[in-house]
C-alpha cells in the first residue's frame, strides 16, 4: 500500500482568475526555524521539532497563523529542504524569486561547535534530523563542516543546549533589495531557539 502523503495545503487563497496555495511537507521539514525566522508578518511559530519529527506528538514542526500569513513567499524561497512550496492555479512558482526579491539560491557559512560534557549520552536526535549526514556519534559528537549547511535543525532539536552554531556568510548572487537585507539581519549570527519563538531579551 502506497505510503500516504503529508504533505498539506496550510493556506489557500481564490483572487480573480488566480489561486493562490501554500503547501507544506512534514517529510521534508526538518524544523529548523528559518521559515519562522524570515517570516515578516510572524505567522509560522515552531513546535518541539524533535518530538515531532520522532512521532511523540502528533502536531507537526511548524504551524501557521492563515489570518496572518500574506502568501509573500518568503518562507518557501529560504526553506533549504523544499519543504514549503507556492502553487498559482497549480503551477509550482516562487513570485519573490521570478521578480528579484530574492536569489534563487542561498548558502551560509558559519562556525558549529559541541560542548561535549553537556551531550546527554544516548540520545542521536540531532543525527537523525540532518539531512546532511554531517553529524556522527560515537564516543564524542563529531559534525562535519563541509557538508554542514548550517541550517540549524540540530541546534533547535538539541535538549541539552550542547550544540552552538553561528552563521557568519550569507553566500548568494546578491540583490540589495529590502527583503534580502531583512534577511540577512535575521539570518546571520548566533542561531538561538529564541529567535524563533518570537522571545526578546527584555520579555
Amino acid at each position: 500500500m502506497e505510503e500516504e502523503s503529508k504533505e498539506k495545503t496550510l493556506k489557500d487563497l481564490r483572487m480573480h482568475a488566480e489561486e493562490v496555495e501554500l503547501r507544506y511537507s512534514k517529510d521534508k521539514c526538518t524544523g529548523c526555524g528559518i521559515c519562522v525566522q524570515v517570516c515578516p508578518k510572524e505567522s509560522l511559530s515552531l513546535n518541539p521539532t524533535g518530538a515531532s519529527i520522532k512521532g511523540y506528538i502528533k502536531e507537526d514542526p511548524i504551524e501557521l497563523d492563515a489570518d496572518k500569513c500574506v502568501l509573500c513567499g518568503v518562507c518557501v524561497a529560504l526553506c533549504p529542504e523544499d519543504a514549503l512550496r507556492i502553487l498559482i492555479n497549480d503551477v509550482e512558482k516562487t513570485l519573490i524569486i521570478e521578480n528579484g526579491g530574492l536569489p534563487e539560491e542561498i548558502r551560509f557559512r558559519g562556525e558549529i561547535s559541541i560542548d561535549q560534557s553537556r551531550c546527554p549520552k544516548g540520545c542521536d536526535t540531532c543525527k537523525e534530523i540532518c539531512r546532511e549526514e554531517a553529524i556522527e556519534i560515537g564516543e564524542d559528537i563529531v559534525v562535519d563542516e563541509e557538508k554542514c549547511t548550517f541550517c540549524g535543525s540540530c541546534v533547535v532539536v538539541c535538549p541539552s543546549e550542547a550544540i552552538t552554531m553561528k552563521r557568519t556568510e550569507l553566500v548568494c548572487e546578491g540583490t540589495g533589495t529590502r527583503v534580502m537585507n531583512r534577511v540577512q539581519e535575521k539570518l546571520i549570527g548566533e542561531v538561538r531557539l529564541e529567535n524563533m519563538l518570537h522571545i526578546t531579551d527584555d520579555e
